[in-house]
C-alpha cells in the first residue's frame, strides 16, 4: 500500500494546519510557470555539491542542493526532469514531488525503486528548491510555509573541513 506525504502527515495531524495555510497563500497569487531548471556540481574538500536552481516565468528561482556523490550523477538526474518540470505551477510541490518524473522514457522505475539514489538525490534537491521558490513567490519565510519556525537559532556541523574553526585564513 502506498501512502503519499499528505496523507502521513494527516495522519499525524500536521497536514491539516501546515497545507491549509500554504494553501491559502497560494490561491491569492498569480498564476506562475517553471521556466528553467539548472544544475551546477562544485567540488569540496571532500565531496561535491549538487546545486539546483529552479526558475519561474516571474523571474525568481529558487536554489537547494541535491546531496549525494557522485555529484555528476545527481546533476544529470536533476537534468533529466527538467523537460517533465517546464511549464507546471512551482506552487503544486505535493503534486510535482508525487509524480514527478511520470510517463518519462529515462526514468527506469520508480523513486523506491533499489537502483535510484541519485534519483532520489535529486528529487530532493528539486523538492528543496520548489520550496524556497514558493516562499519568494508568496513573500513569506520559508519556515513559515512548513508550519512555521520554532526556534532562533542552528547549531552548524561540520564533519569534512576546515579542521582548525579559529584559523580566519584557513576558514576562508
Amino acid at each position: 500500500m502506498q501512502v503519499s506525504r499528505r496523507q502521513f502527515l494527516g495522519g499525524l495531524g500536521v497536514a491539516p494546519v501546515v497545507l491549509s495555510s500554504f494553501h491559502e497563500l497560494a490561491a491569492d497569487r498569480k498564476r506562475v510557470t517553471i521556466r528553467d531548471v539548472q544544475a551546477m556540481v562544485m567540488q569540496g574538500a571532500s565531496r561535491t555539491y549538487t546545486l539546483v536552481k529552479i526558475t519561474s516565468d516571474a523571474g525568481l528561482y529558487g536554489i537547494a542542493e541535491g546531496y549525494g556523490t557522485p555529484g555528476v550523477g545527481v546533476k544529470e538526474q536533476v537534468l533529466s526532469l527538467k523537460p517533465w518540470l517546464l511549464g507546471k505551477d512551482p506552487l503544486e510541490i505535493d503534486k510535482l514531488y508525487t509524480q514527478m518524473g511520470e510517463g518519462t522514457r529515462d526514468l527506469s522505475g520508480t523513486r523506491t525503486d533499489g537502483s535510484a539514489h541519485n534519483l532520489m538525490r535529486a528529487v530532493s534537491g528539486i523538492e528543496m528548491a520548489l520550496w524556497d521558490l514558493a516562499g519568494k513567490l508568496l513573500d513569506v519565510p520559508t519556515s513559515t510555509l512548513l508550519g512555521g519556525r520554532f526556534r532562533d537559532t542552528v547549531r552548524v556541523y561540520d564533519h569534512a573541513a576546515p579542521r582548525n574553526m579559529l584559523d580566519k585564513e584557513y576558514v576562508a
